[in-house]
């Protein structure tokens, strides 16, 4: 177990500074704090987060509810990374939830063409619709530090 703060080398990915002392989810065995825990339950009225402190500044930002991904609700933003237009997400997928950018959102609520993953996070072991609110990893483009979510 680390400590907080201390990035912890996982292949390609880096689990940073994850606070551990509110009510928690699970996420690789290491409980990760969810920084809304009275909203749990509320994932469905829950309209846009706010992505902030992320050592990709381009990821920051607020994202609205655009449909649901499997069940789970899926959050965009347009931005611009190098330069170009892109959309940024946050959805889940395969027990991860994730913030990419991508080639933009179909009519039908697919994500089009995923173009590069920032950060990453384990699914919440409550059975909330909504990401955790931090114990996100850099992955592939992601640096530390990891953003923290809010609604």
């Amino acid at each position: 177990l680390q400590p907080n703060n201390t990035n912890v080398s996982n292949g390609n990915d880096v689990q940073v500074g994850a606070a551990r002392n509110d009510r928690s989810v699970q996420a690789a065995g290491v409980p990760i704090s969810s920084s809304n825990d009275s909203d749990e339950g509320e994932g469905s009225n829950v309209r846009e987060i706010v992505v902030e402190g992320s050592g990709v500044s381009e990821v920051n930002g607020t994202y609205k509810k655009t449909m649901d991904n499997h069940g789970n609700s899926c959050f965009t933003r347009k931005g611009r990374w190098n330069n170009n237009r892109t959309d940024f997400v946050i959805y889940h997928k395969s027990n991860y939830w994730y913030i990419r950018s991508c080639g933009g959102i179909s009519s039908t609520g697919n994500i089009l063409y995923p173009i590069m993953t920032f950060f990453r996070t384990i699914t919440r072991s409550d059975g909330s619709e909504l990401p955790p609110g931090n114990g996100w990893m850099a992955s592939g483009r992601g640096i530390s530090p990891a953003p923290k979510l809010t609604w």
